[in-house]
């Protein structure tokens, strides 16, 4: 039975946790509180994303390390390096794929429609600066031959557990109810919460990760938002830069 380490338990981390255990494979979440879905493939481990012996620990034997984490917006710049360098060295020590589900910050202002896996990931902002050197640390550690990683990169989401997000509990349950909703930001593409999961898992399992080197360290971008591939929509937001 294949075993999997999934940090985090918002509606993604649950998701895949919960997909995976329903295909019969054991699954560990990992929270700072203990928390995830219930399944009897899936324990629940209380741990910090930063604690790298804490990770090796739980990830040695392990097919899978997905990422699934998010820290507070304004905290990324401090709270985000920790929490990597801890999930690369776990992934390197245990020889797990390491799945990082990233963003679009990275690209930062100015990036073509569409966007391709490819681009060139130009972000100026104090955000998307530190998830450009998440994704490139990341590529280059796998190319270089320390680590089997990949990216899964989706836009705003929407969907199940969803909260907080431009189209979450202000605006879906409106619609729900036929009533009229106002949305806080611009148009852009959205990727169901519910799409990641699948997405995520066949990545893992892909020829791309199967072996080191740069042309198997592919990017994946925007899985299952088809709008974010062929739409022409307005620019980043500023804190999308």
């Amino acid at each position: 039975m294949n075993h999997h380490v999934v940090i985090g338990a918002g509606p993604v981390g649950s998701g895949i946790a919960t997909l995976l255990a329903a295909r019969g494979e054991a699954v560990t979440v990992i929270t700072r509180s203990g928390s995830g879905p219930t399944h009897a493939l899936i324990s629940k481990v209380r741990a910090d994303a930063a604690d790298t012996e804490a990770l090796v620990h739980a990830a040695t034997g392990a097919a899978t390390i997905f990422n699934c984490a998010n820290p507070p917006y304004h905290q990324w710049a401090t709270a985000w390096p920790p929490v990597h360098q801890a999930l690369m060295a776990a992934a390197e020590r245990t020889g797990a794929v390491l799945v990082m589900m990233d963003n679009l910050y990275a690209f930062g202002p100015g990036t073509s429609m569409p966007m391709r896996e490819h681009d060139a990931m130009n972000a100026t902002g104090e955000k998307g600066s530190v998830r450009a050197r998440m994704a490139h640390d990341l590529m280059a550690a796998h190319a270089s031959g320390r680590l089997r990683a990949t990216l899964a990169r989706a836009s705003d989401f929407y969907g199940p557990h969803v909260i907080g997000a431009a189209l979450g509990e202000r605006v879906l349950p409106n619609v729900l109810a036929g009533k009229k909703v106002s949305l806080l930001a611009r148009s852009t593409s959205r990727t169901r919460s519910a799409s990641c999961p699948m997405s995520s898992r066949r990545w893992s399992r892909s020829p791309a990760t199967s072996a080191h080197g740069a042309s198997r360290g592919t990017c994946r971008t925007h899985p299952p938002s088809a709008s974010a591939r062929r739409s022409r929509h307005s620019p980043l937001r500023p804190e999308q830069r």
